[in-house]
């Protein structure tokens, strides 16, 4: 190849007019027909909180404060009289052992919505319901995981965890629609 043969870069004064020219005929070939066709799309279709819509955090610490009331009282079953029920000891190892990895499950999940952000109910309700989604289709899978590992009876694995995922699951959702009807009825008082 020549000198006189080499490519030259273009100059920097036409590449913005051109790279303008186009971005403008793009975004007005774009905008006519969204503006002037789909107006009453474009208000249905709006991004956001509704209006009037509370905005708010999930109740932290009064679930912190229901997560580890379920740790304690699942650590104590063992220490329920098996043997007067003529169960065997393992019993209560199964229900403890289930109770508490259905708590800990419970309390992963829930944290990991982030509840302490601030948020539109709507979110809320979606976080809430894909969280507790998760969390009933998990915890049959942590409960034959535990049954098939540890080899304790099953129907003291299975009824601890499913009884314990129960309990805990209506004593979260009491404290959060508390919390939620709390602030909608502060939001239409104002």
């Amino acid at each position: 190849m020549n000198d006189s043969e080499q490519i030259q870069p273009p100059s920097s004064a036409s590449a913005p007019s051109s790279f303008s020219s186009g971005s403008t005929s793009i975004e007005s070939s774009t905008q006519g027909p969204l503006t002037g066709s789909t107006t009453g799309q474009a208000q249905v279709s709006q991004s956001g909180p509704l209006k009037g819509e509370p905005i708010f955090a999930l109740p932290v610490s009064r679930v912190v404060g229901l997560f580890i009331l379920m740790l304690i009282l699942s650590a104590l079953t063992p220490s329920l009289p098996w043997e007067s029920w003529q169960a065997p000891p393992e019993s209560g190892r199964g229900l403890k052992l289930a109770s508490g990895s259905v708590t800990l499950l419970w309390a992963v999940i829930f944290f990991g919505m982030q509840p302490w952000k601030r948020r539109p109910a709507s979110e809320w309700m979606l976080w809430w319901l894909g969280g507790t989604t998760i969390r009933l289709l998990g915890a049959p899978i942590l409960l034959i995981s535990i049954y098939f590992f540890s080899h304790l009876p099953a129907m003291s694995v299975l009824v601890g965890g499913v009884v314990w995922a129960m309990v805990g699951l209506l004593a979260e959702a009491v404290i959060v629609a508390k919390s939620v009807s709390r602030h909608a009825s502060s939001t239409r008082k104002s």
